[in-house]
């Protein structure tokens, strides 16, 4: 867990390496230059790369829990929710360009079981959130009874991957949360009863 300014600094600058150069050029000796401090001064914050990695995996998390606690709190039927918190994570991604390009690299941690399993959690959690609001949609009548909620939740989180792929691409020419805000809308309307 981050406790101090200088952790959360060290897991910015990871992530912006990351973003950078990939992680197999994520190494201790760049982070603390991208830091500006000594490498050993690093190990007094983490004890290893791979923490540094797991806190990375934890800001992940808390992201993805912000954009669902700011999507519920935001009120509203399912659909709103499901608005909400597309439209939360493409301004997040949208300020923090790393952040997406951590958990949308398919194969980052694949040398770390530990940190795998965690972002494929992060992953599975979310389609399972997705799914249930779909479900509460169609039991509360505001989507259509026939809707399969697993097929639909993959089709609003693939669509946004396309989208943030494309956002990456093209940079600047592409706003993100506008083209989100739209996918969303026209995706949910096709699923309203």
């Amino acid at each position: 867990m981050v406790t101090s300014d200088r952790q959360r600094e060290i897991i910015e600058a990871s992530l912006e390496l990351i973003h950078a150069q990939g992680i197999q050029e994520l190494t201790m000796k760049r982070i603390a230059a991208a830091v500006g401090v000594s490498e050993p001064a690093l190990y007094k914050h983490f004890s290893s790369k791979s923490d540094i990695l797991s806190a990375v995996v934890d800001e992940l998390e808390a992201t993805r829990a912000g954009a669902l606690e700011a999507a519920r709190t935001a009120g509203g039927d399912p659909l709103a929710v499901l608005a909400a918190f597309f439209g939360t994570h493409a301004r997040q991604f949208a300020k923090r360009p790393a952040l997406m390009a951590v958990l949308f690299s398919d194969d980052l941690f694949r040398h770390d079981q530990a940190l795998s399993t965690r972002v494929a959690s992060i992953i599975s959690g979310t389609q399972e959130m997705i799914r249930g609001e779909i479900e509460k949609g169609k039991t509360a009548g505001v989507l259509r009874p026939d809707v399969g909620g697993e097929t639909a939740a993959l089709m609003l989180a693939g669509g946004f991957r396309l989208l943030v792929s494309a956002w990456r691409l093209r940079g600047a020419s592409f706003d993100l949360a506008e083209r989100t805000e739209a996918f969303i809308e026209q995706a949910l309307g096709l699923l309203r009863a």
